[in-house]
C-alpha cells in the first residue's frame, strides 16, 4: 500500500452536481473519485489496454479488476479554492449549416445554450491511498488526466510511509468487489453525491485494505 498526493496543475472541472442558480449550471465537487483515478492511472501509465465500447449502454466499473491498482478517494488536504465562475456557450452550427430543429426546441426552453460551469484551482493538493497486486510498482512521480474531456492535468507524488485513514468509495466496494454490505466498516460521515459514489470519511487503512483483497 502507498500514500500519493496529488497536485493540480491546471484547474479541474467535473460537472458533479448541478447547481440551483440557473439552467445548466454545474460545480465541480471538491474530492475526486477512485473511479476515476484508477482509470486515469492506467491510462496516463499505459498498465492495461481496456477497449473503448461504443455499444455499450452502461458503465463497465469492473474492468477496474483488470488493472493491478486500485485506489481510495482523494480528498484535498485543505478547502481548495474555486476558479471563477465560467460561461460556456453551445453551437447549434452543424456541418456548417444551422440544425433549425435543434433552434425551434431551444425556444421553448430557458437558454439551454447557455451553461455555467465553476472547477477547483491548480495547486491544489489531495491525498489518496494505492493499493496493488502482481507485484506490480507504481512509479514515484507520473502525471495523469482527469475532469471533463480530460482537460485536467494532475502530478501525482509517493508520500513516506502509510496513511492510516481514508476516504472509501463504497459503491466500488460493493459493485467491484462484492461486498454486498460492509460490516464492521467504520466511518466518520458518509456522502451520497451520485449513484456512482458513496463516501465514508475517515476509514481506517488497513480495514479498506482487507477489503480490496488481493490488493495489498
Amino acid at each position: 500500500m502507498y500514500t500519493y498526493k496529488l497536485t493540480l496543475l491546471s484547474p479541474l472541472f467535473y460537472r458533479s452536481r448541478q447547481d440551483s442558480g440557473a439552467a445548466g449550471a454545474t460545480v465541480t465537487d471538491t474530492w475526486i473519485g477512485d473511479l476515476a483515478i484508477c482509470f486515469a492511472i492506467n491510462k496516463a501509465l499505459g498498465i492495461t489496454h481496456i477497449p473503448f465500447k461504443y455499444t455499450s449502454n452502461k458503465p463497465e466499473y469492473e474492468d477496474i479488476l483488470s488493472i493491478p491498482v486500485v485506489t481510495s478517494v482523494a480528498v484535498p488536504d485543505s478547502e481548495p479554492k474555486r476558479t471563477r465562475l465560467y460561461d460556456v456557450a453551445t453551437n447549434f452550427m452543424s456541418e456548417g449549416y444551422p440544425n433549425m430543429p435543434a433552434i425551434e426546441n431551444s425556444a421553448r426552453t430557458s437558454m439551454k445554450n447557455w451553461l455555467k460551469r465553476q472547477g477547483i484551482e491548480p495547486g491544489t493538493e489531495y491525498t489518496f491511498v494505492m493499493a496493488v497486486r502482481d507485484n506490480y510498482m507504481p512509479p514515484a512521480q507520473f502525471t495523469i488526466r482527469l475532469g471533463n474531456m480530460q482537460e485536467t492535468l494532475a502530478l501525482c507524488q509517493r508520500l513516506p510511509g502509510n496513511a492510516k485513514n481514508l476516504t472509501a468509495n463504497l459503491f466500488t466496494l460493493k459493485h467491484v468487489f462484492g461486498h454486498e454490505s460492509i460490516q464492521g466498516l467504520e466511518y466518520e460521515i458518509l456522502e451520497r453525491p451520485s449513484q456512482q459514489y458513496v463516501l465514508a470519511h475517515e476509514v481506517d487503512a488497513a480495514k479498506w485494505l482487507s477489503l480490496v483483497a488481493p490488493y495489498v
